[in-house]
């Protein structure tokens, strides 16, 4: 079976090395119940898999199942730690041991030697290298599984900074996706209790979002855009993308100086910061509909003018519009402790699924929401207690869409960097006061005529068809062509039931008359018992004893 279902992927050797790798991290009974029994190793991995564990864990069979997890994971290379960097996105639907775990992956790698990283150089640029650049620095500030980073300085005096893609890499990424495909499907039919998490789709947003990030010039145009929502704003700044000298990859960016939040002495009072950052980011969500998915301290710099500049725009979510206004006034009803409110505008965000039961989800989110309010607001931690109804959501079949639960996460991110730098750090007033300026300015406003420009076009187009159409149906009617077909499936379901009523009843009037018509001709009769009218009144009997038995039993096989 294991070979049937290796036969489906062109690099049998990294399927059997990930599934080894997978088995030595005491995954073995798991896998042990798929297709890839065959492949599994009963060999315990030691911790020293990864540097950060082997002075203080010996053994992966005395270490928690989401810390092996998190350890095979960095093991396994890029691909599958960018998997546990997805996964760890979904509070909504995973313990949170195991988010907490994979949270902790580290994307390091060791860095590219110089002499490769001036060949891919050469190759980008063709040829053309030192023509550009006066210096490139031989040590990275910045080494990932995809790419490392290094300063340099252009020929007309620019700083800026590189960031190079590893050689291969490309490749490395499509075969192991290929392969998470094939396990993805090979857990859901293993596991029913892993469905919940949708790992086909999981794999697929993988897809998505590792080609995103390959694509260089993708992320040079995501830092364009946002470059421009915020070019006049005079707290926040997003680096410029020196295009001439961008490929698919390799990225330059002018050098931004200042200090990253992670280093700022928090003996000094940072408010106006932290509410600088609140602010892009909802900026980015409710005004422009698409926001930075990996909010972290590292991406903030403090620059010497003031301003806050944001970097690495290689993930970035949308939310449509619909989402952003449902969102502000599910804020507002936050703020007003209307949970009723609060509790059907949130379940309008849900990707419900089939029936669900409505009353009960309901009543669970209003019951979390009131015991989040029975603790001082300035303690709320807003961010936290969506994901936690986004995960009571899903347990009802009712779960968010990923780019919903990543801007869960950046109000998370915003609330533990920013209560870091101010401790009196409210994040819902700051959201409630955008949200209540939102719903009630120019920017819902802006929405509206938005909406109303799409209905105008859409009608526009009706009005233009409308004549040709109505041609087309008056010719048809002339001709006698027109017909309309009316289809129920209880409709179908009564046609199929009185056809089958009638056909009974036809039989039971003819089995009547047999029965009849053999009485006549036996009754009374004289002489020998064969005679010819009395042995055609007997086999009728019969015929009418073999038809009524089956009419019965049919009957009672079809239960009605």
């Amino acid at each position: 079976m294991a070979t049937t279902f290796a036969q489906k992927f062109r690099n049998v050797s990294r399927l059997s090395q990930i599934v080894n790798i997978l088995g030595r991290y005491g995954f073995s009974k798991e896998l042990r119940d798929t297709e890839l029994a065959s492949y599994v190793t009963e060999v315990p991995a030691q911790a020293d898999a990864s540097p950060n564990e082997a002075s203080t864990e010996k053994n992966t069979t005395e270490l928690s199942g989401a810390r092996r997890l998190a350890l095979a994971f960095e093991e396994l290379g890029p691909t599958f730690v960018k998997l546990g960097q997805l996964l760890a996105s979904r509070e909504d639907v995973l313990p949170r041991d195991v988010i907490i775990q994979l949270r902790r992956l580290q994307d390091r790698a060791k860095p590219v030697p110089m002499d490769v990283v001036q060949k891919i150089l050469d190759e980008e640029y063709h040829g053309k290298t030192d023509e550009y650049f006066e210096f490139i620095e031989a040590i990275p500030i910045g080494s990932a599984s995809i790419g490392q980073v290094h300063k340099a300085r252009l020929r007309d005096g620019r700083d800026v900074v590189l960031k190079i893609q590893r050689p291969e890499i490309e490749s490395i990424i499509k075969t192991d996706l290929s392969i998470l495909a094939g396990l993805a499907s090979v857990l859901e039919s293993a596991i029913p209790e892993i469905r919940l998490l949708r790992p086909s789709v999981v794999v697929e947003e993988l897809k998505k979002s590792l080609f995103a990030e390959l694509d260089y010039f993708r992320e040079a145009a995501n830092t364009e855009r946002m470059r421009a929502f915020f070019e006049h704003d005079s707290k926040v700044y997003i680096p410029e993308i020196l295009r001439t000298f961008c490929t698919r990859n390799v990225l330059c960016m002018e050098a931004i100086v200042g200090k990253k939040l992670t280093r700022l002495d928090r003996s000094e009072s940072y408010n106006g910061l932290v509410s600088t950052g609140v602010r892009a980011f909802l900026d980015m969500t409710f005004k422009h509909g698409m926001f930075h998915a990996d909010l972290h301290p590292g991406n903030f710099i403090l620059m010497e003018s003031g301003q806050l500049a944001i970097l690495d725009f290689g993930l970035t979510a949308r939310l449509t519009r619909e989402m952003r206004v449902t969102m502000t006034y599910l804020f507002v009803a936050l703020v007003n402790e209307d949970t009723e409110t609060f509790s059907r505008l949130f379940i309008e965000l849900t990707e419900a699924r089939g029936d669900i039961d409505r009353k009960s989800l309901e009543d669970q989110v209003r019951e979390n929401v009131d015991a989040a309010f029975s603790i001082p607001v300035r303690e709320l931690q807003l961010g936290k207690l969506l994901m936690r109804i986004a995960r009571i959501a899903a347990s009802h079949n009712a779960p968010v869409s990923r780019d919903l639960v990543l801007f869960f996460r950046g109000l998370i991110a915003l609330e533990s960097f920013g209560r870091s730098l101010d401790p009196d750090f409210e994040v819902l007033r700051e959201t409630s006061d955008y949200a209540k300026t939102f719903s009630q300015g120019a920017l819902a406003r802006n929405l509206f005529q938005q909406d109303s420009l799409l209905m105008v076009r859409d009608s526009q187009a009706l009005i233009r068809e409308l004549p040709f159409t109505l041609r087309i149906l008056t010719k048809r009617l002339q001709q006698g062509d027109l017909a309309a077909t009316l289809e129920s499936p209880d409709v179908k379901r009564l046609s199929t039931e009185i056809e089958r009523a009638g056909q009974r009843l036809s039989l039971a009037l003819i089995l009547g008359a047999l029965v009849l018509g053999s009485s006549l001709l036996t009754f009374n009769r004289t002489g020998p018992l064969f005679d010819s009218l009395a042995t055609f009144g007997l086999l009728g009997f019969g015929v009418a004893a073999l038809v009524g038995l089956w009419l019965i039993v049919a009957i009672l096989k079809s239960g009605r």
